[in-house]
């Protein structure tokens, strides 16, 4: 009776932390979602500098020594970003919530940095409402810059009269 016991009950438990290789698959899905993770926390860095820059004001004027092609770049690629962002984390999330059991190795630091891709995010969002919420309690437009900014610094629009060069004819 104690033989067919012992052979019914393994004699050290099948523990995730203390053989890797006992399931392979779930290993190597736990590797992949923690670099994923990894990739989003550069995602959101790269969506808070683009909202930094956004709401530069000398970003826009060529006055900052910043390229073309970069202003370019987060004129086009600043909501898509944002979207995408938003999406892998919330993929993320729900993934890692449905395997909070299965994954004992690396999820604390799975955890800490899906929590670090929110922050970025919403502080990507916070720097954005940060400007709207002062031009809306200054009278101006969404997203203007003041005109004292501008005369302050003797800076011109790219697209106002000022900035076009003057041609022979006029």
């Amino acid at each position: 009776m104690k033989s067919s016991l012992k052979s019914a009950w393994p004699s050290q438990p099948r523990d995730f932390q203390d053989s890797p290789n006992t399931d392979s698959a779930e290993w190597t899905t736990a590797v992949w979602l923690f670099i994923i993770t990894c990739l989003e926390i550069l995602l959101g860095v790269s969506a808070l500098l683009f909202s930094f820059l956004r709401e530069t004001h000398e970003f826009w004027l060529n006055s900052g020594g910043y390229p073309v092609f970069l202003r370019d770049l987060v004129l086009i690629t600043y909501f898509p970003l944002m979207i995408f962002n938003f999406f892998v984390l919330f993929t993320l999330t729900g993934i890692r919530c449905a395997k909070i059991a299965v994954h004992p190795r690396l999820i604390t630091l799975e955890i800490s940095l899906i929590l670090i891709g929110w922050v970025l995010f919403v502080g990507s969002i916070g720097v954005s409402v940060k400007n709207n919420i002062e031009n809306y309690l200054e009278d101006r437009p969404i997203h203007a810059k003041p005109a004292a900014f501008f005369k302050s610094r003797n800076l011109t629009l790219r697209s106002s009269p000022e900035a076009l060069p003057k041609t022979a004819s006029g």
